[in-house]
């Protein structure tokens, strides 16, 4: 059993690490279709011209295009809208300045992101040389480019600030003042934020719809579950003696911080739990070589011990709430008063301090809600003898607290 969950939690992985940047979104085609599925997201410093497109976890993914979509919805993660729109081709490479104060106009279809998804809409376009906003009022189809531009005047360097003037004419507050205006950068956070002090002046909520960068979260969760735990103790070079698989209760907590990287579905776990296994009788010795009974004898066995376990953690989101979860770990085990008598010596044979293995884990996440199952590789127990411990554990987790 313990190979076929080791299988199966390597099988998984790889498909894990095959699609680990497709989220959940949809997108609306040219007949104004909205189909939802799996879109391939990452950090984007460029805004996406083409999107790979999944209809089903497995399915094959599809190239989305301006010719195939009108709109590509990523929810937190952005939205992008195809436009018509006037584009500048001036350089702005400073050795290649025009003298022409301005923009040199084109027409392009292209996505654009939406940054601010009310009256009016702010969208951007950004390319590895150039960068350009956008506004859309409620009663013009057509988007309005912000003007920004630089040039020559003689020799020296000056600007086109008339996107300033075109944001006063747009925006309805009257609180705002010219210097507030002036004081407004030709780039995304600033007409962001001047978008949004327009909205709170007139008592409207703006809808931002700029893509959620990824930044590190911690959780904390409680831990409850039960394991079965095995122990194996020498009996000789010739056999073992293998005691039964023994259910415990387990208890801990468990922290969890999500990496602020392109995919944030990467997690570093650490999750402290107290386990203790205790068991007695007569125990048969089988025969390394042949499988048979040599013996039978007494052992008396009680561990006790907290698992410090660290290490990643991988979630696939299947929908809003649902995902399955992979881990792989390492784990320091203290030992708390554990004893091992075995028969015809009185004397308890001494356990480590403390020990280590490895850890491999597989389950599913319902909200603030985690199911695990957790196998816990074998552990030397002693410096002395070859006593090796090992448990399988199901595990349920309540996330409480997120920061």
């Amino acid at each position: 059993m313990i190979k076929l969950f080791t299988t199966l939690c390597l099988l998984l992985s790889c498909t894990v690490f095959a699609q680990n940047n497709f989220v959940s979104g949809f997108y609306i085609d040219n007949a104004g279709n909205q189909k939802s599925g799996m879109i391939e997201y990452s950090q984007w410093v460029n805004t996406p011209q083409n999107f790979q497109f999944k209809s089903a976890p497995e399915a094959n993914p599809q190239t989305l295009n301006t010719a195939l979509a009108q709109v590509v919805d990523l929810g937190s993660r952005g939205r992008f809208e195809r436009h018509t729109v006037q584009m500048d081709q001036s350089s702005t490479k400073i050795n290649d300045l025009s003298r022409e104060r301005d923009p040199n106009y084109q027409e392009q279809t292209v996505f654009l992101e939406v940054l601010i998804d009310s009256s009016p809409k702010l969208y951007q376009y950004q390319s590895s040389s150039e960068q350009h906003f956008f506004l859309q009022s409620a009663q013009a189809e057509a988007l309005t480019p912000l003007v920004y531009k630089k040039y020559l005047r003689g020799t020296k360097v000056v600007e086109n600030n008339y996107y300033k003037q075109q944001l006063k004419n747009a925006l309805s507050c009257n609180t705002l003042s010219d210097s507030v205006f002036e004081g407004v950068d030709y780039q995304a956070s600033d007409l962001i934020n001047l978008m949004e002090i327009n909205a709170a002046c007139g008592g409207s909520v703006v809808s931002r719809r700029a893509a959620v960068k990824p930044t590190g979260e911690l959780d904390l969760s409680a831990v409850a579950g039960i394991s079965l735990s095995q122990l194996t103790v020498p009996y000789n070079e010739d056999g073992n003696q293998l005691f039964d698989r023994s259910s415990t209760a387990v208890f801990g907590f468990d922290l969890e911080y999500t990496i602020p990287a392109d995919n944030p579905q990467w997690k570093i776990f650490f999750s402290p739990t107290y386990l203790s296994y205790s068991e007695n009788g007569n125990r048969d010795v089988i025969s390394n070589t042949t499988g048979q009974v040599i013996e039978t004898r007494r052992v008396d066995a009680e561990v006790k011990f907290v698992s410090l376990p660290f290490g990643v953690r991988y979630e696939i989101p299947l929908g809003e709430k649902w995902g399955i979860v992979t881990q792989l770990g390492y784990a320091l085990y203290l030992q708390q008063d554990s004893k091992l008598v075995l028969e015809g010596n009185e004397e308890p044979q001494a356990f480590k301090e403390s020990t280590n293995g490895g850890i491999l884990g597989l389950g599913v996440e319902y909200d603030a809600f985690r199911l695990l199952l957790q196998y816990n590789f074998n552990q030397e127990m002693s410096k002395d003898f070859e006593a090796q411990f090992n448990s399988l554990s199901v595990r349920l987790a309540y996330r409480f607290l997120k920061v």
